[in-house]
């Protein structure tokens, strides 16, 4: 699931941050200045390939403050607007400074890292700094896990008789923000679940010089929950999980499509099948990792896992792709290695990332590339919007509520509006005050919140987006 929200208002195909710019972002908003007093007035494809799927939002719902564009435009400025570059030579640095806009950068061989400084930064540490390569990952890995696949547009009828239509990488766009807005340290529905967290600002474990990680909280994700995980999520409960591909600064949330496992003899290294492989770790002639086994293992295997995830990709500005499928997505692989420990009775313990069989007293531990975090949430559950609640959906053969957050209403609600109807005035006056709704800026390490900080959320109704994925997908998938 990929979508940009404010497709129509970037300098280029390319996602807001590429081009490191204020620039940009100011573009972006100086274009739809050019054009949002004649909004309201478009018709057919003017509305259909020339709006944002933010500014249709905004027109179906008659909000002529453009709340919800406006408040994108105005967090993709924020993510721009101050910036800290640090410049090098002949790998020295030579000064760091605080700059605004882009028309002063030099070269970027002489630049080895952006961040830019705006409100949200405090969620991602102390340094209240976002890097460039920040986004809403956070929100297009759950959505593309939870939501169903957008196969065609949708056409719906706004609040001033104009046909508007959300082709697939519109829906997907919204619903990517959704989740995005909807995970804060201020508000979340979906409960989620992490596992693994770097130790470090730069997520450097210390090491000694075998190469053995002296931290047991910088090892990141455990290999033997990371095994499980992937058979109990995606082959017990069918659902997949978000995470971070790498163990590096940089966070690339990812959802999982896939995986395929293969074991070997940690004696040998050669491959088998699972039983066989295993051995009792008694055998194993070199173990970096022997003071840090689980006490109750008595045996050990190798495992290779190859993942495959989703990868990001530009959305079609042109709307030219009306129908999407699985042959449009952008798969990639990644193979991880690692060993299993496992107590008489064949239960797994634990294990850790690298491969023992090309151990030895000289080589030292073996790595391996290995994920940084996992998360997930409840299975059948959904985020909602803030004023959500205030509004009816509408009539469901399910579940209406679920402990925290929205049940999955796809293929099993009669909803409270047809999308040529008018809007229901619940949905039309829940829509606004989400669109207006500012939250106060918690502090995730202490729990209260900043005196005259805000976040702005801009969240378009939740019922809304559901609706739309709900007459997009494929009828056989919920």
């Amino acid at each position: 699931l990929e979508g940009n929200i404010a497709n129509d208002y970037r300098e280029s195909p390319a996602t807001w941050w590429i081009n490191f710019g204020l620039k940009d972002a100011n573009r972006g908003q100086r274009r739809f200045d050019r054009i949002k007093a004649e909004v309201f007035n478009f018709r057919g494809n003017d509305v259909n390939q020339k709006l944002s799927p933010a500014t249709k939002v905004d027109l179906v719902f008659g909000d002529r403050n453009f709340g919800i564009t406006q408040g994108v435009l105005e967090e993709i400025k924020f993510r721009n607007e101050y910036k800290i570059r640090t410049v090098y030579k002949d790998g020295t640095e030579i000064r760091s400074e605080v700059f605004e806009g882009v028309d002063n950068q030099v070269s970027s061989d002489d630049i080895r890292e952006r961040t830019f400084s705006n409100v949200l930064g405090q969620y991602f540490g102390k340094s209240r700094l976002l890097a460039y390569w920040s986004g809403i990952c956070d929100g297009w890995g759950p959505a593309s896990t939870y939501l169903p696949r957008p196969i065609k547009p949708v056409t719906v009828m706004s609040r001033t008789g104009v046909p508007v239509t959300f082709y697939p990488d519109d829906i997907k766009a919204l619903g990517a923000y959704l989740f995005a807005r909807t995970n804060t340290p201020f508000r979340t529905t979906m409960n989620y679940r992490f596992v693994g967290v770097p130790c470090k600002d730069r997520g450097q474990a210390e090491i000694d010089h075998w190469g053995y990680i002296t931290d047991g909280r910088c090892s990141d994700v455990d290999a033997g929950l990371w095994h499980l995980a992937l058979v109990n999520r995606i082959a017990v409960d069918g659902m997949g999980f978000v995470f971070d591909v790498d163990n590096n600064h940089k966070i690339n949330n990812h959802p999982i499509a896939g995986y395929k496992f293969s074991y070997f003899n940690l004696k040998t290294g050669k491959e088998s099948g699972a039983r066989s492989a295993v051995i009792p770790i008694r055998e194993l002639k070199f173990d970096g990792y022997r003071k840090a086994r689980n006490p109750k293992t008595t045996h050990i295997v190798g495992v290779k896992s190859v993942v495959r995830y989703l990868n990001y990709q530009v959305p079609h500005e042109l709307r030219e792709k009306v129908r999407d499928s699985e042959a449009d997505d952008k798969i990639k692989e990644i193979e991880y290695v690692y060993d299993l420990e496992m107590d008489g009775s064949g239960k797994i313990l634990g294990g850790h990332w690298g491969d023992r069989s090309k151990e030895t007293e000289d080589y030292g531990v073996s790595s391996s590339e290995q994920p940084d975090f996992i998360w997930m949430g409840a299975p059948g559950v959904l985020p909602e919007s803030e004023f959500a609640r205030f509004a009816l959906r509408g009539q469901s053969s399910g579940p209406e509520k679920v402990k925290n957050g929205a049940s999955r209403p796809f293929g099993r609600t009669q909803w409270a509006w047809d999308g040529q109807s008018p809007l229901p005035e619940d949905w039309v006056r829940a829509h606004i005050t989400d669109a207006r709704f500012e939250a106060p800026l918690i502090d995730p390490q202490t729990g209260r919140s900043e005196l005259n900080a805000i976040l702005r959320p801009a969240v378009p109704l939740s019922h809304f987006i559901y609706y739309l994925f709900d007459q997009a997908r494929d009828p056989n998938h919920f």
